[in-house]
């Protein structure tokens, strides 16, 4: 029996796994599965000899402009109503505003379970990868906190900062199109054939011009080949540069510098853009585990950006909104694991083009010798200009060290040539970080823990959960109110790392469709074994609030040592567990 022979282009790599365990089993399927976005996947098909396959099977949007690129037929992942319950329900967890960003297939059972279960959800439809970002960028005007969609509009919500969640695909689904693979090949054999000539990546010349038109159409090329990569990052600045009309930044890949200026031209009297790409063999060789750099359109995770934009935050985002617009030296401290380096990135990112690149500088790991390299050497990143340093875990630094590194910046002007960024790991007061502030002027941004931050504890851990429903292609709502109790109970000393970690092994542990008290009481007990908490921290009653706020925290701490008993938490304190219920709701 001849098989049919497939690809699967999956944009997360959940649905990978389901296409590989549905087809593994069926004897009539060949497939070759790989992890794409929609933009990644036409750059696949672009160099692809699609007489190697019989048929594509992908889903949403990337499906859609596959299709117009290809002869070969391609099959759309629906999805059912079953997935689209389970984002709703996830998605209810949170408590916010949300609505959903989608193909018209998902959007019509979108509407029709809306109907059903007398759910109030806007549906904004979009056919194309531009006019998923139109859609995002209209339902964010429209005062949405929480965006449901498909990798497309997920990623656009992500690069402005708003939660999203991903609708993710179940095995039913996935098991659908295959039967439909299979129907259509029983009934028609193999289609039309057209020839495609495999393109290998070449080796680059030092300098490079590209060249693309409105529709983002590669018109130029001062080489016979560019490699996907390049193709990959240029594209990604498209939006940026037609915004702004100029921008220059710094990538990094396999051991090769580039250093690319893009600005707006006229080709024809058509609006064009270019790059000029520049090339730097070995820059950063000898520090390729110390050193890495931030693309500029890199995006920080749902995770964060829930986070970054709660009322926690607020007087941090308005730091970070005025510093970003100057070039003081920015120093970001806080406790262990509070998304230090993510607030570096927000830095960065807010300043939009005022430096080409962000290098972090990991001090923990920096030996003198290497040390001594970098700042002596004229192969070293600090010889760049117009660009941002980050000097991560600068409290790792010994003495000696650290004040060689001010001097160096003071001697070589560097702060005038560059922007200049720490982020220190605080524990009390500290001589050397008063030092290291007083000594470089730095303006200082400092984060709260974990433990300061309880009242949003409940809503990380469910976009947490819906990311782990897409890395293991289960379908999770949530965490029962008893369990939320605990986790807001526990002192988190690791703060978010710890958090995603009791999540994960909580999710791990449970069967039913929430994560019960159970679970995350077992994991939090193993987590006490692990963190000894000192008296200073272990019975430290955060007194900050309202005389509610400050009742609510004793209420969790004995809920938490009765390992989410309410029975027994309401007799020790005295209190019904009507009145016990009452206050936690």
């Amino acid at each position: 029996m001849k098989r049919i022979k497939i690809l699967g282009i999956a944009p997360y790599e959940g649905l990978k796994n389901l296409m590989d365990q549905a087809a593994e089993v069926r004897d009539n399927i060949e497939l070759h599965t790989i992890i794409a976005d929609q933009s990644e996947a036409l750059d696949y098909i672009s160099d692809l000899d699609d007489t190697l396959f019989d048929a594509i099977i992908s889903r949403g949007g990337t499906a859609t402009s596959v299709r117009e690129k290809v002869s070969i037929p391609v099959f759309d992942i629906l999805l059912s109503y079953y997935d689209i319950f389970n984002i709703l329900k996830l998605a209810e967890n949170l408590h916010e505003r949300f609505c959903i960003v989608c193909y018209p297939s998902l959007a019509e059972k979108a509407d029709n379970i809306c109907r059903l279960l007398d759910y109030d959800v806007k549906t904004y439809v979009t056919r194309s990868w531009a006019e998923s970002q139109a859609q995002v960028d209209r339902a964010i005007s429209d005062g949405y906190a929480m965006i449901l969609g498909d990798v497309t509009a997920c990623r656009h919500t992500a690069s402005r900062n708003i939660g999203n969640m991903l609708i993710t695909t179940g095995m039913e689904t996935v098991n659908e199109v295959f039967d439909r693979v299979s129907f259509f090949f029983g009934y028609f054999g193999a289609y039309q054939e057209e020839n495609r000539i495999l393109r290998n990546y070449v080796t680059l010349n030092q300098k490079l011009l590209i060249v693309y038109d409105s529709t983002r159409s590669l018109i130029y090329a001062s080489t016979k080949e560019v490699s996907s990569y390049l193709k990959t990052e240029t594209k990604k600045a498209l939006r940026i540069v037609r915004e702004k009309g100029s921008m220059s930044f710094i990538r990094r890949n396999n051991k090769r510098t580039y250093i690319i200026e893009a600005s707006e031209i006229s080709v024809k009297g058509e609006p064009c853009i270019q790059f000029q790409v520049e090339f730097k063999e070995g820059l950063l060789r000898s520090y390729s585990e110390r050193i890495s750099v931030m693309t500029d359109n890199q995006e920080r995770t749902a995770f964060f950006n829930y986070l970054y934009n709660t009322v926690y935050y607020r007087e941090i985002r308005d730091q970070i909104s005025f510093l970003a617009s100057s070039a003081v030296p920015v120093l970001i401290e806080g406790p262990a694991s509070v998304g230090k380096e993510e607030l570096v990135r927000a830095l960065y990112a807010n300043a939009g083009t005022r430096t080409r690149g962000l290098f972090f500088i990991d001090c923990q790991t920096l030996s003198a010798r290497e040390f001594d390299n970098l700042i002596n050497t004229v192969s070293s990143p600090l010889q760049e200009n117009n660009c941002s340093f980050c000097f991560n875990h600068a409290q790792a630094m010994d003495r000696s060290m650290r004040s060689h590194l001010i001097r160096y910046l003071d001697a070589s002007n560097f702060q005038k040539r560059n922007r200049v960024l720490f982020t220190w790991e605080s524990s009390g007061e500290d001589p050397d970080l008063a030092d290291l502030i007083n000594k470089t002027g730095c303006s200082v941004v400092h984060v709260p823990s974990l433990h300061r931050m309880s009242g949003v504890i409940p809503r990380l851990a469910s976009l947490y959960i819906n990311d782990l429903n897409t890395d293991y292609a289960r379908q999770i709502f949530g965490i029962s109110p008893e369990a939320e109790t605990l986790l807001q109970g526990y002192d988190w000393p690791r703060n978010l790392d710890q958090l995603r970690r009791v999540i994960r092994e909580a999710y791990q542990l449970t069967e039913d469709p929430y994560i019960n008290a159970a679970s995350v009481s077992a994991v939090l007990e193993q987590e006490k074994k692990l963190y000894v908490v000192s008296s200073e921290t272990g019975s430290r009653l955060d007194l900050g609030g309202t005389l509610d706020d400050i009742t609510r925290r004793v209420i969790q701490q004995v809920l938490q040592e009765e390992n989410g008993n309410q029975t027994k938490t309401a007799e020790r304190l005295g209190i019904s567990r009507t009145t016990l219920w009452r206050i936690l709701k």
